[in-house]
């Protein structure tokens, strides 16, 4: 029989799961050598046999004597009674103070009520709202309780080995103040702080804080009383006290491998160590890139160029590193290819550009931010604030990356496309004939394959044809883009305002995205007309996910479901359409707007056919027309790619099929979850090991909301651009708004006032008609929610990004980068979104919902 009740320095890993990681850790301590305080645990399992159904406690007369027995071993002393709970400091959760901890108990019997004190906070209301926020509640709450001697501290605090403050793995973060630790736990005392250099042990920065309290130990219990004067002022530690912490928690780290949060306290002798935990409050970086030798730079792939904010399973990781590995194929024009290049990083889920050997170079420092300014405009402005910082440290380590004749000729080849762009009607054919001949051709290809080996040749090398393919299809609208872009200077300049300019970019009738909503549309009012019911069996619906099917929620990641495998949410929003004349309405709305860019360029070409030349009105119309039916093409690159990684993932379902009869899987679905060389291994049978540890990981990434656009090597994580309006700064954790705006970049014209419903997926939501869309970023699986958005507001994204096209093809009025807009509007506010401006300004409702 397991004993209930064990000394802390006996309990070892296998014991975490009956005494808990808060005593278990203290014991491993204890073991390496460490200073914690002498004491004992008493077990889940013996929390379990007391606690009774209605909330009292009964410890029998056997236990009641042992815990004696431990009183008297710990020699009568003062002495701190504390959790263990089972969930307590675990890797995703902490319960950081949620349960009852008391200090200096002095008595037997004070002992046995703190015990069950302890015991009964597990039921606590903090704790329970803590639980259901943060925990797998399929998890059992139980408690282990820690009896230990007291240190009677004439200075406490905690140590983080690694900096919450900004991420820095590099850095460590001391606070101190005088007494015991609950005056700073309780946050009734600012105390001393010191942040040193976890490499060097150099102390980089000292703030001495007035410690007007301590918490100190009375004849029974604890009180906080004020210090004298001389001590308000007087660092807590000196110097050398300070690296002789810092050396003592370098041991600590070393135990654990992950960075740790802990709990010191100091006698006037020694430091003690009285708690160690992982640190959960940062944000997860991979031990390849902090191990850097260089200061190196990354940006978010998953939200500065694909605006979203979810992880990649492991097989839509495996098909993006291939696919964006292209780039080296192109760089060495075609003559060598690394299929695993050092400039992509997996970074907590998400796939990372490494930019150091760029911005090692002042010419390309200067102009890359400049590349993302249309998808990102805020990612722009911060790597631009961040090469004003950390330039000459990145300048003075030096860049590798040059231009290369690859690169070079490549992009000549592209130009050649662009050109074939003035013959209107053959571009279009050739563009959707590409897209095609490609489908086709992988889907033939595939048909071939026997092995998986064979499979996973055959998506490295699709993947890596993907980029071509998509650059070339892109290539066909630029030259209607770029001759209206010169055309619209030309009329701003002759005619200032006169004409609807906003309105030609409106409704594109080539666009498989646009389209795709307006289809939705004709099916949701056919159905009413016909008075059907909503079912995937329905021909139209059925011929929908047939063309659509592909698309997703997050459609980017190859190992993610389409719609033809959920097609609920599609269900859903055709049900929506059908209600009152949602449907009628949106396409009457796309017909006029489709007819109003057709007149404004009528009109247009009048006008200069009246004032300048019938040559001059003759090429402007037609390079209007040329661009309303050409500038959709700029969707079909990623619809078809699309398609394509559609057929790659029933290729690789077949594969996770064979797996699941070999017994390798536990579902075929799984096949998502691992990567090509666990695919490619020998033996298959510890797949489900591997699946558990994968999904695991992926589900604590997909919790994420907030994710850097930019991390450096340190740790060190950039989410926005310093900015001055307070709108956008957050207030003690906290985000405000002031003067009842915020500011974000004009992407779509128009003023629109309505209901806020901020959602952070497309899928199985309730968007009213008319109500303000509030999200991260969009990608095309949220396209049929603009059909009945009266606006959007987005955090990140810019004028070239999906949602800004989408909203202004729509005529939606829309902003983005409106910094923290998913926290700081919440549903049922009512703003006013100008889309010409920038901004969303709170009002009050016109008519009470």
């Amino acid at each position: 029989m397991q004993r209930m009740i064990k000394a802390l320095w006996e309990l070892k890993e296998e014991d975490r799961h009956n005494f808990g990681s808060k005593a278990v850790n203290l014991g491993i301590m204890m073991r390496a050598g460490i200073q914690v305080p002498d004491g004992y645990c008493m077990s889940q399992e013996l929390y379990d046999k007391v606690m009774q159904p209605d909330g009292t406690i009964q410890i029998p007369d056997a236990v009641v004597h042992e815990l004696r027995d431990v009183y008297e071993a710990l020699h009568g002393e003062p002495l701190a009674v504390r959790s263990s709970s089972s969930l307590e400091d675990a890797e995703d959760s902490s319960f950081a103070g949620l349960y009852e901890t008391f200090l200096n108990v002095t008595t037997f019997e004070d002992m046995i009520d703190r015990i069950k004190a302890c015991m009964q906070s597990v039921s606590g209301e903090r704790v329970k709202t803590y639980y259901e926020a943060k925990t797998d509640q399929k998890k059992k709450n139980s408690m282990g309780v820690i009896i230990q001697r007291m240190v009677h501290s004439q200075v406490s605090g905690v140590l983080f080995m690694a900096n919450p403050l900004n991420n820095r793995y590099d850095q460590i973060l001391i606070n101190g103040a005088w007494g015991l630790g609950e005056a700073i736990v309780d946050g009734q005392v600012s105390p001393d702080q010191w942040i040193v250099d976890s490499v060097t042990s150099h102390i980089i920065s000292e703030r001495i804080m007035e410690k007007a309290y301590r918490t100190q130990a009375e004849e029974k219990g604890v009180s906080l009383q004020p210090v004298g004067k001389a001590m308000l002022l007087k660092a807590c530690l000196d110097r050398d006290q300070v690296k002789q912490l810092v050396a003592i928690a370098m041991t600590v780290q070393h135990l654990y491998k992950k960075p740790q949060d802990i709990e010191w306290a100091y006698d006037g002798q020694d430091f003690f160590i009285v708690q160690s935990r992982d640190i959960t409050t940062l944000y997860p970086i991979e031990e390849n890139v902090l191990k850097s030798k260089k200061l190196r730079l990354f940006i978010c792939y998953n939200t500065v160029i694909q605006g979203i904010t979810q992880p990649f399973t492991p097989l839509g990781y495996e098909f993006t590193r291939v696919n964006l590995a292209g780039w080296t194929s192109v760089y060495y024009g075609f003559k060598k290819k690394d299929l695993d290049p050092s400039w992509i990083n997996m970074i907590h889920g998400r796939l990372y550009y490494d930019l150091t050997e760029m911005v090692g170079k002042k010419f390309y420092a200067k102009n890359i931010p400049k590349i993302f300014e249309a998808k990102d405009p805020a990612a722009a402005q911060l790597l631009r604030q961040m090469i004003k910082k950390y330039g000459p440290l990145f300048y003075k380590q030096g860049g590798a990356f040059k231009l290369s004749r690859g690169l070079i000729k490549w992009m000549i080849g592209l130009s050649k496309h662009a050109k074939l762009g003035k013959d209107t009607d053959k571009a279009l054919k050739d563009a959707i004939q590409m897209g095609n001949e490609f489908v086709e051709s992988v889907a033939s290809r595939i048909q071939q394959t026997k092995t998986i080996q064979d499979k996973i040749h055959l998506m490295e090398d699709v993947a890596e044809e993907c980029l071509t393919v998509a650059f070339k299809q892109a290539a066909y609208c630029q030259y209607g883009m770029q001759a209206v872009e010169k055309h619209n200077k030309w009329i701003k300049k002759h005619y200032n305002n006169q004409f609807d300019l906003e309105s030609i970019r409106q409704v594109l009738p080539n666009n498989p995205t646009t389209t795709m909503g307006i289809e939705l549309s004709h099916i949701a009012q056919r159905l009413l007309e016909e008075g059907k019911e909503v079912t995937e069996n329905h021909p139209l619906i059925a011929q929908f996910l047939k063309t659509y099917g592909h698309r997703g929620d997050t459609e980017m990641d190859i190992g993610t479901k389409r719609w033809k495998d959920e097609p609920r949410y599609i269900l859903n929003l055709i049900a929506s359409y059908m209600d009152g004349d949602s449907a009628a309405k949106s396409i009457d709305a796309m017909n006029k707007n489709n007819q109003k860019a057709l007149d404004t360029i009528e009109a247009i070409y009048h006008q200069v056919l009246k004032d300048k030349s019938k040559r001059k009105a003759k090429r402007m119309k037609y390079d209007y027309m040329n661009y309303r039916t050409l500038a959709g093409l700029r969707e079909r690159p990623k619809f078809d790619v699309i398609r394509v990684m559609d057929l790659l993932r029933d290729m690789m379902l077949d594969v996770g099929r064979t797996l699941q009869k070999a017994n390798a899987l536990e579902d075929y679905e799984d096949v998502a979850f691992l990567t090509f060389n666990d695919l490619l291994q020998a033996d298959h049978k510890n797949l489900n090991a591997v699946v558990k540890k994968a999904k695991d990981q992926y589900h604590i990434q997909c919790q994420a909301q907030q994710i850097p656009r930019c991390i450096m090597s340190t740790g060190e994580c950039f989410y926005h651009p310093k900015v001055e309006e307070e709108s956008h700064v957050p207030s003690d954790g906290q985000p405000v708004i002031h003067k009842d705006y915020l500011k974000g970049t004009p992407i779509s014209n128009g003023i629109y006032k309505g209901r806020v419903r901020v959602l952070h997926t497309p899928v199985d939501v309730n968007l009213e008609k008319g109500d303000i869309l509030v999200t991260h970023n969009t990608n095309p699986s949220w396209t049929p929610l603009f059909l009945v958005a009266g606006a959007l507001i987005m955090e990140s994204g810019g004028p070239i990004s999906h949602g800004a096209i989408v909203a202004r093809e729509y005529g939606t009025p829309a902003v983005a980068g409106v910094t923290y807009a998913t926290q700081l509007l919440k549903d049922g506010d009512w703003v006013i979104v100008n889309g010409e401006a920038g901004t969303v300004k709170l009002c009050e409702p016109s008519v009470k919902k």
